[in-house]
This record gives structure tokens, sequence and C-alpha cells, in this order.
């Protein structure tokens, strides 16, 4: 059996943007995986690039 580790790394929205604050009040803005195998040894892994830039909640 494989096993798979996700890591969100995350921020809190801003109160202004009080619909989306009332959906969810923390929004992802990196996130990786690392697939383990039973040995608990590194199988493979996932990171995407980041741009530096991220959507604005008014799009939501």
């Amino acid at each position: 059996m494989a096993w798979v580790f996700m890591d969100l790394e995350m921020k809190p929205v801003d109160r202004q943007f009080r619909r989306q604050w009332d959906i969810c009040r923390q929004e992802v803005i990196e996130f990786g995986a690392v697939k383990l195998g039973e040995d608990l040894a590194e199988i493979d892994s996932f990171r995407p690039g980041t741009s530096g830039s991220r959507a604005s909640p008014t799009r939501w």
C-alpha cells in the first residue's frame, strides 16, 4: 500500500471580502504532495511552481 500526504500552505482571507470570508476563512496559496511506499521511502513528489500572483477574490 502506498501513502499520499498533501501539504497546504494557507493564509487568511481579508475580512473586506465578506462573502468569501463566510465561505472559507483561509485560502490555499501553495500546495505540494509526496507519495510514500510501505517502507515509507519516497516514491514520487509534486510541488508546482508559483507565479507570485493569485486570483482576485472578487471573481469567485
